[in-house]
């Protein structure tokens, strides 16, 4: 696994990336540039106005929507935009899982 020092997406216990944010630790794999491939679709559906929210669904469980949000919200941080990524799935939450964040519980 390729190893980048400093990044934002590391995990602090044990120095290993997840697996699944592949935009952040292998920048020039051919799945990264779909999802820039994606990206890029998706500004253009909007070419008038800028983007301003996306929505990522699917109606059945295990189809790629946390690991597929995640990383089209750090290709879209890589141009320099604003991102906020809310994980709404109340059943099972994953994204700070993805991120290294501890979940704070009510």
């Amino acid at each position: 696994m390729a190893k980048s020092s400093g990044s934002e997406h590391e995990d602090k216990s044990d120095g290993k990336l997840n697996l699944h944010l592949i935009s952040s630790y292998r920048p020039r794999d051919p799945v990264v540039d779909n999802y820039r491939s994606v990206r890029t679709n998706l500004q253009f559906t909007a070419i008038d106005q800028a983007l301003k929210s996306l929505l990522v669904t699917s109606s059945l469980p295990g189809e790629g929507k946390t690991v597929t949000s995640a990383n089209l919200g750090i290709s879209f941080s890589e141009l320099g935009k604003k991102v906020l990524l809310l994980d709404c799935d109340l059943r099972k939450p994953r994204q700070h899982d993805l991120f290294h964040i501890k979940r704070i519980r009510d």
